[in-house]
């Protein structure tokens, strides 16, 4: 082989390393491992006939032992809108199967309330629930967020087809008005039977927050006519002090048992 095919050859191969590591870092290209590799820990919670949002499977921390799974949902998926009460009865059915349903033997407690407004209750939108049933999954990760996630991306649940997906990735963005602890506000897409979607960190995976909702929120703009605007901002509930608090006192209280 002469010189110059070598020297050709060379170059295709170093022009072919970077073609792959760029595919590798594309955001939706990370994206979907991510979600090939938990899909098994997401599942739809139905109450009462209906499905209601998602749910996802927690990993436990520290190498914990229990027998069962953790999961974690939007603490307003379990409450009955009409009469203000929890709903009679609620299952998790993993990755949506309707041959794959599991009970719930206990929910946690939680600070949810309807009657507080809403910046209070998308702080406090978060429940846990336990099954005794195991799933061929170990669970999501999960860390107390100490500095702000920047890049991730969403679960939803496609209606139309009945199956869970992720959507593009998205940012954070800042409210004009509200700025709340414990919550982050997000451009991720956001549709009915989306609540309790798991929102995770592009680079590791990382579970970073709970979607709960939108806000509807008012705002006058700085011009001279002052015209008021009024936007729609997602939030979600992000895994912090309190959420891991929460969590650790559920799982104690299962030990326990």
């Amino acid at each position: 082989m002469g010189r110059l095919q070598i020297k050709v050859r060379y170059l295709f191969l170093i022009l072919l390393s970077i073609t792959v590591q760029k595919i590798e870092a594309n955001p939706l290209n990370q994206a979907e491992a991510i979600f090939n590799r938990i899909e098994n820990s997401l599942g739809t919670i139905e109450c009462d006939g209906a499905i209601r949002g998602l749910v996802s499977k927690l990993l436990l921390p520290n190498n914990e032992q229990i027998n069962g799974s953790i999961f974690v949902t939007a603490a307003h998926n379990l409450l009955n809108k009409k009469t203000d009460k929890q709903f009679e009865k609620c299952s998790i059915r993993i990755k949506n199967s309707r041959f794959n349903r599991i009970d719930i033997d206990k929910i946690s407690g939680t600070m949810f309330q309807s009657k507080d407004n809403a910046v209070v209750r998308a702080t406090n939108d978060f429940v846990f629930l336990y099954s005794s049933n195991e799933i061929p999954s170990s669970g999501i990760r999960f860390t107390e967020i100490e500095v702000n996630p920047i890049n991730f991306f969403s679960i939803g649940y496609d209606a139309i087809d009945e199956k869970i997906i992720f959507y593009t990735p998205c940012k954070k963005i800042y409210s004009p008005v509200i700025n709340e602890d414990g919550l982050l506000f997000h451009n991720c897409v956001s549709k009915s039977g989306n609540s309790g979607g798991a929102l995770l960190d592009i680079e590791s995976g990382n579970l970073v927050a709970i979607h709960g909702g939108q806000f509807l929120i008012t705002h006058t703009t700085k011009n001279r006519f002052l015209t008021k605007k009024t936007k729609k901002v997602s939030h979600a509930k992000m895994i912090d002090r309190s959420f891991i608090t929460s969590f650790e006192t559920f799982l104690f209280s299962l030990m326990q048992n």
